[in-house]
């Protein structure tokens, strides 16, 4: 309702292997944005994880988040 992004989603091909690499990239997305959420996916493997920045904590989750959730 505050029009504040929750999530950001970094797609690579499938024949793409998510890396470190790729959660750098996504990770340098949302400096700015501070986002509650992260998602990475290659259409095959996928991998959410929570940001808690009190704690300065990345949480990854087992299963991606219901909307209500975020």
């Amino acid at each position: 309702s505050d029009l504040k992004p929750t999530l950001i989603v970094e797609c690579k091909a499938t024949d793409v292997k998510i890396s470190q690499t790729t959660f750098d990239q996504i990770a340098r997305y949302n400096m700015p944005l501070r986002v509650n959420y992260l998602l990475v996916t290659n259409g095959i493997k996928h991998f959410c994880c929570r940001m808690e920045y009190e704690k300065e904590e990345v949480i990854f989750l087992k299963e991606l988040p219901d909307f209500s959730q975020l």
